[in-house]
């Protein structure tokens, strides 16, 4: 079998199979990111302003029963809700500002029954899925040389 056949093949398939995995691979790999959606039992605490109006965009810091500290920090939406799901039973408090420097104070008590549930796993994706899709691109480079080598074997011979 002619050698300079096998080189310039083996050349061509290596740059087959760094194109295709680079086309099937997903181009940000590094930045992926997973996400799990559960429904559990949530806190919500709507804020209103004196004339009904919902406090929308409501600065808040909510504090965990001791030991605690601060547990949540954000802004209500724009209904003026806020949202957590507490971790552990006891009095929470919800502190809430608007730009205007009105506030309120809510004391939530949460007792035993708290249920926690929404574990999330690992993000999908990632470094695991590209080295399959190398490990299989691989696979079926091999099988196709050794195909290839086979073919030429059995027409040197006959």
């Amino acid at each position: 079998m002619n050698p300079c056949v096998m080189r310039g093949f083996g050349i061509r398939a290596v740059i087959t199979l760094f194109f295709c995995w680079t086309i099937l691979t997903p181009s940000a790999q590094a930045h992926s990111m997973g996400h799990h959606v559960t429904r559990d039992q949530a806190v919500v605490v709507a804020l209103s302003l004196g004339h009904g109006e919902p406090a929308d965009d409501a600065g808040y810091r909510i504090l965990a029963p001791d030991p605690g500290g601060t547990f949540q920090t954000g802004r209500s939406d724009a209904r003026g809700r806020v949202t957590f799901l507490p971790d552990r039973p006891g009095r929470w408090r919800v502190m809430l500002t608007n730009d205007d420097g009105h506030g309120v104070e809510v004391k939530i008590d949460i007792d035993d029954q708290i249920q926690l549930s929404g574990v999330a796993g690992p993000a999908q994706g990632g470094f695991g899925t590209a080295l399959a899709a190398a490990g299989y691109l691989l696979g079926l480079a091999g099988a196709l040389i050794l195909w290839r080598r086979r073919r030429h074997a059995v027409s040197d011979r006959g």
